[in-house]
């Protein structure tokens, strides 16, 4: 094990799957997080598409939208140097209930998104500012590395919208930071995205035996007093930390709580829910991810071919539901060509 997991332990020629492209989240409160996004985390946005009829019809099915949904969608990126994973939102225009039924840590389902920040104080008075608060401000976390020097990483959680935590995260300069910043903003794109799970052995064993990710880190702990994702006390979280090969950022965390894990009534629905709903990822050869995902006992739920003139669909791709019942989007494109 290394001793910063950021450093890869391969090389980027061994992935057939690049790190974390694209995070879906949908909401109904898109004003409210496009001011998130754009003033607090300097991105940048595509312009709204609204669907044609016949661009709509398409994209409900191969999303999994009910046909009686009223929406809009766009990709909300940092560009230049602290260039990152993309943020696509699916606004919609009815009340629909969050997956995550409050902020609470112990919620099933798409947790976080966050971003390299390098100076956390300041953020936190720009985020106060549009009346986005932090759960417990700045947080300061000891950690010791195999050769024993201590080093302090620090992170901020703020309540986002659709009871989504957004994080920023600043790691001492001798570390490789989570994620490319821009130097002038002092901030760079979204770094990675954490989900809560359950049936997390068989999820762990599909990112590795079929998306051929590297696990760096496999963890137990017991939660402090100090949580800033709200959750108890005494609470143990199995931690995961997962990368493509050859990378040190675009990286996912899987979370569980054990029996403490909470689950939304909104799972057991056939509706769409607030929230993320999906994590996206770029390959060089979708045919072997789906013999592998065959081979799991994990079918295709939906699968498009190349659209040139269709809007968000211009290259073929698949859809999954991992082990956990959450949603992963794969796309064909030249991954080599990334890094």
């Amino acid at each position: 094990m290394s001793e910063d997991i950021f450093v890869p332990l391969s090389k980027p020629q061994d992935a057939i799957v690049g790190p974390l492209d694209t995070i879906t989240w949908l909401t109904n409160n898109s004003q409210d997080l496009e001011d998130i996004l754009i003033n607090g985390y300097q991105m940048t946005r595509n312009s709204w598409i609204e669907p044609k009829k016949d661009e709509k019809k398409i994209l409900n099915n191969y999303l999994g939208l009910g046909s009686n949904l009223t929406w809009r969608m766009t990709n909300f990126y940092m560009e230049g140097e602290g260039a990152n994973i993309k943020i696509r939102v699916i606004d919609v225009d009815q009340k629909l209930p969050c997956i995550r039924s409050s902020h609470d840590g112990l919620y099933h389902g798409g947790a976080t998104i966050s971003s390299p920040i390098g100076n956390l104080s300041n953020h936190e008075k720009i985020m106060s500012q549009m009346d986005v608060k932090s759960t417990i401000g700045i947080k300061n976390m000891e950690f010791s590395s195999p050769s024993g020097d201590v080093y302090i990483s620090s992170e901020i959680v703020y309540e986002g919208p659709d009871n989504i935590f957004m994080l920023g995260v600043t790691r001492p300069s001798i570390f490789i930071p989570i994620g490319p910043m821009d130097r002038e903003k002092g901030i760079g794109g979204t770094a990675y995205s954490a989900r809560c799970t359950t049936n997390t052995d068989v999820t762990l064993n599909f990112f590795k035996e079929v998306l051929g990710y590297e696990i760096r880190r496999d963890v137990e702990f017991e939660i402090d007093d100090n949580s800033a994702i709200n959750i108890p006390q005494g609470i143990k979280e199995r931690f995961i930390q997962g990368f493509s090969p050859g990378s040190s950022t675009g990286y996912i965390v899987l979370m569980d709580h054990g029996d403490d894990t909470k689950t939304s009534l909104i799972e057991n629905s056939q509706l769409p829910g607030r929230g993320i709903i999906m994590w996206s990822f770029k390959t060089s050869n979708l045919d072997l991810i789906i013999e592998r995902a065959n081979n799991f006992n994990i079918k295709v739920i939906s699968d498009v071919e190349e659209i040139p003139n269709l809007r968000f669909l211009d290259k073929r791709r698949i859809i999954l539901k991992d082990p956990d019942g959450f949603q992963i989007e794969i796309i064909e494109d030249n991954i080599k060509e990334k890094y």
